[in-house]
């Protein structure tokens, strides 16, 4: 915009500057910042894991942020980059169990993109075997999800328990909030449906939920004995702890400067 001001005159200059603004604009939004989140150290904070190398992963799990509203314009280029984001995982030889997108950045998502994210979770989770998880969803968000069938039914498998045949769910499992609002102005509660859904408010929640149904699936038989056989228990006990260490003196409570609110306890996690 300078030289256009200067060689062409300020009209020019000035409509140079306003068009290459404009094309930085619409190249950020479609091709919005997705990064991958780690833990760090002592806190239940996650952040940019290229900003802060040393924050903790667990290699099971994946959590990436997605940094702009989710549209018809980037919604295959958000699809891609998760799908990358696993082979480079798969790669490096970790056993990728869980996915969780954290979706704060996110203000609103178009019908494209639910479309989209409907077959990526599809992919992930009935192909792949995968177990697919949301973080922090804003409530038009939230709104969005619930307008999808397939998607609402894959973030909350015990939806389909809600029939005319059996109208209650079994005791240990709680309906889902009637209203998202009412949730939302409920500090006590972090979870937008039940300990099975996959609907988080927090990161570090949906991190403690992964690891538990990990340390679950790998002890049980049948249908999935392939997880036990590519993963380790030992080495993911370990891990399990490596990863936690850090927070046992902060005792991650209602009463404690570092939670919101209650939480799933970590110790079966850690503990046979």
């Amino acid at each position: 915009s300078f030289f256009g001001t200067l060689f062409l005159g300020a009209e020019l200059g000035l409509a140079i500057a306003i068009g290459l603004a404009l094309l930085i604009v619409i190249y950020q939004s479609a091709f919005p910042q997705i990064v991958e989140l780690g833990r760090l150290q002592g806190t239940t904070i996650y952040r940019n894991m290229k900003q802060y190398p040393h924050a903790k992963r667990f290699s099971s799990v994946i959590i990436l942020r997605v940094g702009a509203p989710i549209y018809f314009a980037n919604c295959s280029y958000v699809r891609e980059v998760f799908e990358y984001s696993l082979e480079k995982h798969e790669r490096l030889g970790h056993t990728v169990k869980v996915v969780i997108m954290e979706m704060s950045p996110v203000s609103h998502v178009d019908a494209t993109a639910m479309h989209v994210l409907k077959e990526m979770m599809e992919d992930f989770v009935e192909t792949r075997g995968l177990r697919f998880m949301i973080a922090n969803p804003n409530p038009q968000v939230m709104r969005s999800l619930q307008h999808d069938e397939k998607i609402w039914e894959l973030l909350n498998p015990c939806d389909p328990c809600l029939t005319e045949e059996s109208p209650s769910l079994p005791s240990n499992i709680e309906r889902l909030p009637d209203s998202i609002d009412e949730t939302l102005r409920d500090k006590t509660t972090l979870y937008y449906g039940s300990h099975n859904s996959n609907l988080f408010v927090r990161v570090h929640d949906a991190v403690k939920e992964s690891v538990l149904y990990l340390k679950e699936k790998v002890k049980m038989d049948g249908s999935y004995e392939d997880i036990r056989e590519s993963i380790n228990l030992d080495g993911f006990v370990q891990e399990a702890e490596r990863f936690f260490s850090d927070l046992t003196s902060i005792k991650d409570s209602p009463s404690s400067p570092y939670s919101r609110g209650p939480s799933l306890d970590i110790s079966p996690v850690i503990r046979e």
